[in-house]
């Protein structure tokens, strides 16, 4: 039975109160694990209805290709989640966070997509989980601040900044409930980023090019051994730079044959 949400909105409260009562003193002291058991847990669990006690839905620190996120969700349906958690105060304030007085960083107010090429480590650790695994949704979080990313599409799609952010925006939050997923809440999310002065079959013609390009690259490791680490891993970082240059340099170059600043067919 689906958690309600007077009953979601209730817990949250509680868990939101709980937070503020940490002393500076304790927040520094406590440690990754009691992060994700006095709060992370109760978020995905109380909150968000999401069945911890379930090992098939809820594993801790499960063996996958890329190491061990802390946790991995497995819904039944709408998508595997990786979810990799950090002490108090490890997770920067993004940017963004400085033009908005509710704490919330929704999909339509952040800038249009591309493969980032600042990622502090933390998001890059998150993402690398999902993306190395073959998934696309990944959130780093350590309570005080949630962020949830495509890893397919290397961008950010949702972010609460402080904890009283989850309040305030909870029919935000409320899209990573257990059974929100289920119904496909996450890729609704996503495609919100796609904001209407963008046209949306251009973005996506651009998106698929961006992974093709980045595939055909990891399948020929032979000719591009720049693309990978010394123990045989994608370096991520990197392929996301030289993929979005490319293409950054292709669009470029249409862009002026379109406006007759260079020849037709200079491109070809």
């Amino acid at each position: 039975m689906p958690i309600s949400e007077s009953a979601a909105r209730a817990a949250l409260e509680t868990l939101v109160k709980d937070f503020e009562r940490l002393t500076d003193e304790q927040r520094e002291q406590m440690s990754e694990a009691s992060v994700v058991r006095q709060f992370v847990d109760r978020l995905f669990g109380e909150v968000l209805g999401w069945p911890i006690q379930d090992p098939a839905r809820y594993k801790y620190e499960h063996t996958t290709v890329a190491g061990r996120p802390d946790i991995v969700l497995f819904p039944e349906q709408g998508g595997t989640v990786f979810v990799e958690a950090k002490r108090l105060g490890v997770i920067k304030d993004l940017e963004e966070s400085r033009r908005t007085v509710e704490g919330v960083i929704r999909p339509t107010q952040l800038s249009l997509p591309g493969m980032a090429t600042d990622r502090t480590p933390e998001e890059q650790q998150a993402i690398n989980y999902a993306f190395q695994n073959g998934g696309t949704w990944a959130i780093l979080t350590n309570f005080e601040k949630l962020r949830l990313f495509n890893a397919k599409r290397d961008w950010l799609v949702l972010s609460f900044e402080r904890p009283r952010a989850y309040m305030t925006d909870f029919a935000d939050l409320w899209q990573l409930a257990y059974h929100s997923i289920l119904n496909g809440s996450l890729d609704a999310l996503s495609n919100q980023r796609l904001t209407k002065n963008v046209d949306a079959g251009y973005l996506n013609f651009i998106n698929d090019a961006r992974l093709k390009l980045a595939q055909d690259i990891i399948r020929r490791r032979e000719q591009n051994p720049w693309a990978f680490g010394e123990d045989g891993s994608i370096h991520l970082p990197l392929l996301r730079h030289v993929v979005q240059r490319v293409l950054d340099r292709l669009v470029i170059i249409r862009f002026a044959e379109d406006h007759l600043v260079i020849p037709a067919g200079t491109l070809y």
